[in-house]
């Protein structure tokens, strides 16, 4: 039997660790953790998680995300992978901003079985340091990793994987539609990626996250950070309030998807496009009734974990509230 897959994302606040077992048409969640990251250090955060991880993996697959990292979608003439990487080597300094001796840049089809003469290309860049860095940290560990992508191409992976079935009651699970935007809440930022017939299309940064959300609510309600920060993530009776308090900040999410929904609708002439919440700050309750309200598009949540095997050894019970933490790991232990 194939090793276990470990798809490890190191994030802000937490680490996020989701091992699957792949095999003959099937993928199996065997077990997943997340561990906070507590004054910064990323690398204590780690360790715990591997020392959990039994047996101990070889490797790991791991994304960077944020400032520095760049993703663009291009239309090129049709031609073979081989052929694409190698020209992309020396034209890259035309898709980003960057100097090409200070990035890492790949490229991928995302096509490939296409019969028109233009194909659709996804082409990421991340400067060196992030990387270097990143890749130094994990060598101290002694956790190698198999590969660095970036979070929202580990969201794509998963998409393309599991797909975005609606869950909850009464949902059709053979509804799709012809465009939808998967929303990744993080602590410091939102990843937004658009796709139409399952492939990313369009994606960027939003600079507003959990941590604005939970600003909000202490300075609207007279707490301090971390009674704000539990509040948030258990409302109860006050919910009502919680989001009201969160308002400024839902205002100021929906402007800049309204930005990039109407600059998708019209650039890619789709009509109908649906919103899926993950990541740690879609865990706001009636932060999708709210987007659903401003935006006039119909949301969901979006939990990956529904759409795939879970073994047995699993506890079903204490994953549910957290699997939209979990949807970049699990994105990244899926890649094939």
């Amino acid at each position: 039997e194939n090793l276990p897959s470990v798809g490890l994302d190191i994030g802000t606040t937490a680490c996020k660790v989701v091992v699957i077992q792949k095999g003959a048409g099937t993928d199996r969640l065997l077990s997943w953790a997340i561990e906070p990251v507590r004054n910064g250090d990323q690398k204590q955060a780690v360790k715990k998680i591997r020392a959990g991880l039994v047996p101990a993996p070889q490797s790991v697959l791991m994304a960077v995300s944020g400032k520095g990292t760049l993703i663009r979608y291009i239309d090129l003439p049709r031609m073979a992978l081989a052929d694409l990487k190698t020209s992309f080597a020396i034209e890259a300094d035309k898709y980003f901003p960057f100097p090409l001796y200070r990035i890492y840049t790949d490229c991928h089809i995302l096509d490939a079985g296409g019969r028109d003469n233009k194909m659709a290309v996804l082409v990421a860049a991340a400067k060196k340091e992030l990387i270097d860095d990143r890749l130094a940290m994990m060598a101290e560990i002694g956790l190698p990793a198999d590969l660095i992508s970036l979070d929202a191409v580990a969201i794509a992976n998963a998409v393309h994987v599991l797909g975005l079935a609606p869950s909850g009651p009464g949902a059709d699970p053979a509804a799709r539609d012809e465009a939808a935007a998967v929303l990744e809440i993080g602590e410091l930022s939102s990843g937004l990626t658009i796709f139409v017939d399952g492939l990313p299309r369009f994606s960027r940064d939003i600079y507003l996250g959990g941590r604005d959300l939970t600003k909000a609510v202490a300075g609207t309600l007279g707490l301090d950070y971390d009674q704000a920060e539990a509040l948030k993530k258990d409302p109860r009776q006050r919910r009502d309030e919680v989001v009201r308090a969160c308002e400024t900040v839902i205002t100021k999410l929906v402007a800049e998807l309204r930005l990039s929904f109407d600059y998708f609708v019209t650039e890619k002439n789709v009509s109908q496009l649906r919103l899926w919440l993950t990541g740690g700050g879609a865990g706001l309750s009636g932060i999708d009734g709210e987007l659903n309200r401003h935006l006039d598009v119909p949301v969901g949540r979006w939990d990956p974990t529904a759409l795939i095997e879970v073994s047995d050894g699993v506890d079903r019970a204490a994953l549910a509230p957290r699997a939209a933490q979990l949807a970049t790991a699990l994105g990244l232990a899926l890649y094939s």
